[in-house]
């Protein structure tokens, strides 16, 4: 099958995050590939793009967060579905986010 991809990019970066909590920006990127209120579970996304001859991955710059992936066009639209959920509805569980947390250190 031919291969697809979508890229979602926020116009929010490391630049943005408060003195108080530098780094904020990453973790987010991090979280929210954790799951979402549909796909409850952790790396779901994830695992359905590897079932779909798919991957991600995601970059944090000054002024931006992109989130990106590829994975074959027969599987385009439900792919579109789970990771607009990803970004729209994400769980962000803070046992999650500490885990990511110390992943990213």
């Amino acid at each position: 099958a031919e291969g697809a991809a979508a890229s979602c990019n926020g116009g929010v970066g490391s630049m943005h995050d408060p003195p108080e909590i530098p780094g904020l920006s990453h973790l987010i990127e991090h979280g929210l590939f954790l799951g979402d209120e549909e796909n409850v579970r952790s790396n779901s996304f994830e695992e359905f793009l590897s079932e779909n001859s798919g991957h991600s991955n995601a970059y944090t710059s000054q002024e931006n967060t992109n989130y990106y992936y590829r994975i074959s066009s027969d599987k385009l639209e439900e792919s579109l579905s789970r990771f607009s959920s990803l970004l729209s509805r994400p769980l962000l569980k803070l046992e999650l986010l500490e885990r990511e947390h110390h992943a990213i250190q």
